[in-house]
């Protein structure tokens, strides 16, 4: 799925969801909204289904023996550039204060081009995938958010939830070498290929506030692998997020995030701005 496909399909489902919604707003005889926030604020359950962009930049090192360390990156240009696909998204599950939380990223990158003038040419294609899946406790609840008011409205709320589970990484890589020295030696093509994946165990807490009836914030910060079986030593994401709700339940979310891993000799770290929507039920 390209980029530009991707966005359009996020944003056609949170419209039809924001159309039916408001739809059923105003075709419903219940009171005011204050009410129904009150009676989502008492709900058992409730279930967050949230799509997002993360526009992400690179930036790593490696040892090696033979060059020493090296420093690479690549700006957000660079990486639109060779973005070929992918799918981010995330679904998290509440019953009371019982958390269950799911976040899958993927995409897919290519670059082809010319080695200088050595009549060699590459193609390179990499595949990069995490999922995460952790059980939480929601530890604390402050009704009335951060900056409780005498009118507040009882869905309004501070919360924070601890999580642990379990994440799920894979790197794929394939480089693709031609060397064609013309008409007189035939070509040559060479293909590499090196694949790595790991389970890591992985600690999270988040905290969300309620500023208004429709704002909202957001901090997640987990660390996990540990060195655990061939997980790396650390892996780390750190995110916030500002979202607005457009309707009861739809909201509209923009922030940055930050991702990476250190294992042997790799250093590796993704930021970016992050900008998504949340459907909530």
């Amino acid at each position: 799925m390209s980029m530009r496909r991707w966005v359009g399909w996020v944003l056609g489902v949170v419209l039809v969801v924001a159309v039916v919604d408001r739809a059923e707003a105003q075709a419903s005889d219940a009171p005011a909204s204050s009410k129904a926030l009150a009676a989502d604020a008492e709900k058992d359950w409730e279930l967050e289904l949230s799509p997002y962009l993360w526009l992400s930049m690179i930036d790593g090192e490696i040892d090696t023996a033979r060059f020493g360390n090296r420093h690479f990156k690549a700006d957000l240009g660079d990486v639109m550039k060779a973005f070929d696909g992918g799918f981010m998204g995330n679904a998290s599950v509440r019953w009371k204060r019982f958390l269950f939380l799911t976040d899958l990223t993927w995409s897919r990158l290519s670059d082809r081009d010319d080695v200088g003038d050595s009549q060699v040419r590459y193609e390179l294609e990499q595949e990069i995938g995490w999922l995460e899946a952790l059980a939480g406790y929601r530890v604390y609840q402050k009704p009335g958010g951060l900056l409780p008011s005498s009118g507040a409205s009882p869905a309004r709320s501070l919360d924070v939830d601890a999580f642990a589970g379990l994440t799920y990484t894979w790197i794929d890589n394939k480089l693709d070498l031609r060397r064609d020295p013309g008409d007189v030696i035939p070509a040559q093509d060479r293909t590499i290929r090196q694949r790595d994946d790991w389970t890591a165990p992985y600690l999270a807490l988040r905290i969300r506030n309620d500023f208004t009836d429709r704002l909202e914030s957001e901090t997640f910060v987990g660390v996990g692998g540990f060195g655990a079986g061939n997980a790396p030593e650390v892996v780390w994401q750190a995110y916030t997020l500002l979202s607005y709700g457009i309707t009861d339940h739809v909201r509209l979310s923009a922030g940055y995030r930050g991702q990476g891993l250190e294992k042997r000799n790799v250093k590796l770290n993704l930021h970016g701005p992050v900008l998504g929507a949340t459907i909530r039920y």
